[in-house]
């Protein structure tokens, strides 16, 4: 079914005011939209723009981290320029390694933000932790199952 002459002609009069809109005022909206941009421009020091740019932008998709090497690969996609990975800790002061207090952390070649390495890495002691007691305990485990295997056949009467 074809649409509604109203509806074509609402389509129509959008479609003539975007071409009318100049493109500065588009450019302004798209920074105000930008919410990566603009968590990126929260930082002084241009240097990290880009890969808070692309960390904001990965961790709206659901990831905690991104690869060191992320940014030049997709430095077509990226609004700000790319300063080499390896310089980043020497070039900018809000670059530090695990248990530093700044606001990114490199580790094992990944950025994280810092409160997200924290997460994880919480997360991972923690396992490691539930593990290592669980490891420790099982013969005690395998004891007290054998005792009470032993009274439910005693209840029940079997061999």
């Amino acid at each position: 079914m074809p649409p509604s002459g109203g509806i074509l002609i609402i389509f129509i009069f959008i479609w003539q005011i975007g071409c009318i809109i100049p493109n500065e005022f588009c450019i302004m909206t798209n920074t105000l939209t930008d919410v990566h941009r603009m968590f990126a421009e929260c930082f002084s020091e241009p240097e990290i723009h880009a890969y808070a740019w692309l960390l904001s932008r990965r961790q709206a998709e659901g990831h905690v981290c991104i690869g060191m090497d992320e940014p030049e690969a997709l430095q077509a996609e990226i609004p700000y320029p790319v300063c080499p990975p390896q310089d980043l800790m020497a070039i900018t002061r809000l670059v530090g390694v695990p248990g530093a207090v700044k606001p990114f952390t490199i580790d094992n070649g990944r950025l994280y933000l810092n409160r997200q390495h924290r997460y994880e890495t919480r997360i991972v002691e923690r396992i490691r932790a539930m593990t290592a007691n669980g490891a420790a305990r099982a013969e005690e485990r395998r004891a007290m199952l054998a005792l009470q295997a032993a009274l439910i056949r005693s209840l029940w009467w079997l061999p």
